[in-house]
């Protein structure tokens, strides 16, 4: 699935969705226009100084319709906005979502912590806040605006029903959504349908109003007029949620088989998704979502989430058993009678499980396929039942950290430290200033758990510094705003304490703190201003040649991969001049990184199949190259294609 691709596409579908809706809400003032007229004609009610005649055209009146039907739709679509502001967060706890801590000791949670992560791997993504809803129905959904405050929800049905390939299956179709972009498309859908819903509210509040009045005035027309005005509204709003729905159904259907093609991709096993839905189908509970708000998020849902017969009729979801054939087509058509997991002997079977290899999941398609770069403890340190990581068997063992540093970064408060731990200075006067200044201005009890945790963050091998930071990020969200506002200045006084900023600390930077700026509501998204990267050739020169000089010290290497890159991002541009080592300062790279943020999705993929050509010109991977492409990633909210750096050479 190219990630790239579909985000143009969702931005298109994002087009004719506001067509289709405007269209609808054109008709919806046209109708109440119509209505209003002939209320005011039959009953001869005056509007200025004339009466209303026999025509059928009156600007004002229009006019006034018009305006005010925007006004109740916009500012309902806002209001609605707002109150989904919050990202995934927002979304999964208007139907009762509770968040999984990472530090959970319960297996069956575990477990799908560890599924998720894997799927986050498998797809290249930031790994998100994983929500419960207590539900008996086998379901999940993925929400947010962009990857950075996406998160998933699973039903504790999915827990008690589905084995671990099944669970994978599930949530690798979760990840779809979160790469296609069909996360920001739903939650723009939810906003735009209930500013339709809340005309029905208005004429629900005229008609109670009228009735009242015209119970004390029999004579007074214009409370009737008003009354017939809010029954008419009234049965309008109700249309207007029924196009609404139409909308929403056609805009969903089609995208949950590209979801489920991509799960098999990212697995690769049909059998996982496959057997999930075929388990809803022999559930009595099947996929339903019993909570109030379940009804908004319809669309949402992994399999159809209502509860009514009627809502049927606008499925936002293909048939139960056309999705089963697509994955499945030998499936002989029958549900068996779905059980509840023997827990304990789930547990056993993780335990007994082997580390797949998944050297062959894709990283961003049309990118070279490079192996996965995997945080995890050493064998007599990890606990049997945590994440069966996915690595490259052709690869050297993976490098270890300690037990305690893999518990810390589960927590907020611990992750915290670690990431103070990464920015001391190797220099001890820069460490001491970097010390005093976090001692004056932060809680003691930081500074005792980074000191508790020094030895351990010292110890992290060098090519798995940026992967622990990464890590922490799903710790670190747990925080309030004004606690991760206070983590956040406190990370910048450890970055300018020498009054200047490394690479390193620029790569960490962006990994953590640009990320978590957009899961907070911090950033606002960076709107398109470039559509072809012919305008951004000198950002483009500033980048590779940043990766270039930070691959190799061989001007004639350097050159090489300078000039690989240049080709793969700009074609049969004529090659420039690579700049002098050191002469493209940091923030004239982070200058051109900027620039990018505010490109297309297609010029970012682009430019991102140029950075990986130009670190694989020599055929390795250098730490320095591996954390930069980290960064580059994850500052234009793309996928991180799978990559381990090789040791650097000596």
């Amino acid at each position: 699935m190219d990630f790239f691709q579909q985000q143009t596409q969702a931005r298109k579908k994002t087009g004719r969705l506001l067509v289709l809706f405007s269209l609808g809400v054109v008709f919806l003032i046209a109708l109440t226009y119509a209505l209003l007229v002939v209320l005011l004609q039959f009953y001869g009610v005056r509007y200025g100084t004339h009466v209303v005649g026999s025509g059928t055209w009156h600007p004002l009146i229009l006019l006034a319709v018009a305006a005010g039907m925007l006004l109740i739709i916009t500012g309902g679509s806002l209001y609605k906005a707002s109150e989904l502001s919050g990202g995934g967060q927002s979304v999964a706890l208007l139907v009762g979502g509770r968040q999984i801590s990472p530090s959970t000791t319960d297996f069956a949670e575990k477990r799908l912590l560890n599924v998720v992560e894997e799927m986050a791997i498998a797809s290249g993504l930031p790994v998100p806040p994983v929500y419960i809803l207590e539900e008996e129905g086998i379901n999940a959904f993925a929400a947010g605006h962009s990857p950075s405050d996406a998160i998933v929800a699973v039903s504790r049905g999915c827990l008690k029903y589905l084995n671990r390939d099944e669970l994978q299956g599930v949530i690798g179709h979760e990840f779809s959504h979160i790469l296609n972009g069909d996360m920001r498309l739903n939650i723009r859908l939810m906003a735009l349908i209930f500013g339709i819903t809340v005309i029905s509210l208005v004429g629900y509040f005229i008609l109670r109003s009228a009735g009242s009045t015209s119970s004390s005035r029999r004579d007074n027309k214009g409370a009737i007029v008003a009354l017939l005005l809010g029954v008419g509204l009234y049965i309008l709003g109700v249309g207007g949620a029924f196009f609404g729905q139409m909308i929403r159904a056609a805009v969903s259907r089609q995208r949950e088989f590209l979801a489920d093609a991509s799960s098999v991709q990212f697995t690769r096993n049909p059998d996982g998704i496959g057997g999930a839905l075929k388990k809803i189908g022999g559930l009595q509970a099947g996929s339903k979502v019993e909570h109030a708000g379940s009804s908004e998020l319809a669309h949402m849902f992994f399999a159809d989430g209502t509860v009514s017969a009627f809502a049927q009729l606008f499925a936002t979801h293909p048939p139960l058993e056309a999705r089963i054939r697509c994955v499945d087509p030998h499936w002989d058509g029958e549900f068996t009678l779905t059980r509840e997991l023997d827990q304990e002997q789930e547990h056993s079977k993780d335990i007994k499980r082997p580390h797949r290899a998944f050297g062959s999941l894709p990283g961003i398609p049309g990118l070279p396929q490079l192996p996965i770069p995997v945080l995890g403890l050493a064998d007599e340190a990890r606990p049997v039942d945590d994440v069966q990581v996915v690595r490259d068997v052709q690869r050297a063992p993976q490098p270890t950290i300690s037990a305690s540093l893999f518990e810390a970064i589960k927590e907020p408060f611990s992750a915290r430290a670690v990431i103070y731990g990464l920015l001391l200075d190797s220099n001890e006067a820069v460490r001491n200033k970097q010390l005093a200044s976090l001692q004056s201005n932060s809680d003691p009890r930081d500074i005792a758990e980074l000191n508790r945790l020094a030895n351990d963050v010292r110890a992290i091998p060098e090519g798995q510094r940026m992967i622990v930071a990464q890590r922490t990020r799903p710790a670190l969200r747990q925080m309030s705003v004004e606690q991760y506002q206070r983590f956040r200045d406190h990370v910048d006084q450890l970055v300018l304490a020498d009054e200047k900023i490394s690479l390193f600390e620029f790569c960490l930077h962006s990994l953590v703190i640009y990320q978590l700026n957009g899961a907070f509501g911090l950033r606002r998204p960076p709107t398109v201003r470039y559509r072809n990267i012919s305008a951004l050739a000198d950002a483009v020169v500033s980048i590779l040649a940043t990766l270039a000089w930070n691959g190799s010290n061989d001007p004639n290497a350097v050159r090489k991969a300078f000039n690989d890159g240049w080709r793969e991002t700009m074609g049969d541009v004529s090659l420039p001049e690579l700049p002098p080592n050191g002469q493209v300062e940091l923030e004239q790279f982070s200058s051109a990184i900027n620039q990018f943020r505010h490109s297309a999705s297609l010029v970012k993929q682009t430019l991102i199949r140029g950075c990986v050509a130009c670190i694989r010109s020599d055929g390795k991977i250098t730490h320095s190259e591996a954390d930069l492409i980290r960064a580059i990633c994850s500052s234009l909210d793309s996928p991180i294609p799978s990559f381990a750096a090789d040791k650097p050479a000596s």
